[in-house]
């Protein structure tokens, strides 16, 4: 299929199809790449940011961590990897990507804090159903009034709508290997993380 020379727009979802994805998907110039609903297996290829097309990723069984080079997309204006697996610490250089109308994070396994970088780009966050700790100042609706974020469901102390301290706890003094999943951890002497740890150890 991908060697149609006139192919612009790719439509899979909606179907069965499993596998990993091929990376050859996203060197192709492609103007749309539709490959949600279905049960692919794989971790998201870094090429994926070359492509310029729109790709939502969305409810496949994907897992791993969001490669750096997600940051450098400029091409589409949609990442949607909601209802994933996917894991680690957003990366820090999202703030380029601004011409973003759809960014949909939501149920997954992130973790640490979310960054004012995210927080800054115009259009509505959905960060929900995740495991953060943190917001930078950014992200405070006090500081920015239109910051349109949706991050319930997370670990954010007393803010309302989040998840118990227990879940929190259950899933947060269990360490990442991020060197394995191909995914972004913070330092060891970086804050929010290490509450958990430590009360994991308790």
């Amino acid at each position: 299929m991908l060697k149609l020379p006139d192919l612009r727009y790719l439509d899979i979802r909606f179907n069965n199809f499993e596998g990993p994805l091929l990376p050859e998907l996203f060197n192709k110039h492609l103007k749309a790449i539709f490959v949600n609903h279905n049960r692919f297996h794989s971790t998201i290829l870094e090429n994926f940011s070359y492509s310029p097309a729109s790709v939502p990723f969305s409810n496949n069984a994907l897992s791993g961590g969001l490669p750096e080079l997600i940051t450098l997309l400029n091409g589409t204006n949609v990442i949607d990897i909601c209802n994933k697996k996917l894991i680690g610490d957003l990366p820090v250089d999202l703030a380029y990507l601004q011409n973003m109308e759809v960014v949909d994070m939501a149920n997954n396994m992130f973790r640490g804090k979310i960054p004012d970088s995210i927080c800054s780009l115009p259009n509505l966050k959905n960060l929900s159903s995740n495991y953060f700790v943190a917001k930078d100042q950014m992200c405070q609706p006090n500081e920015v009034a239109d910051v349109q974020l949706d991050d319930k469901t997370n670990c954010l102390g007393k803010e309302a709508q989040q998840r118990s301290e227990k879940v929190c706890q259950a899933v947060l003094s269990k360490s990442v290997n991020c060197s394995a999943a191909s995914c972004r951890a913070l330092e060891p002497n970086e804050g929010p993380k290490r509450q958990w740890l430590q009360k994991g150890r308790g």
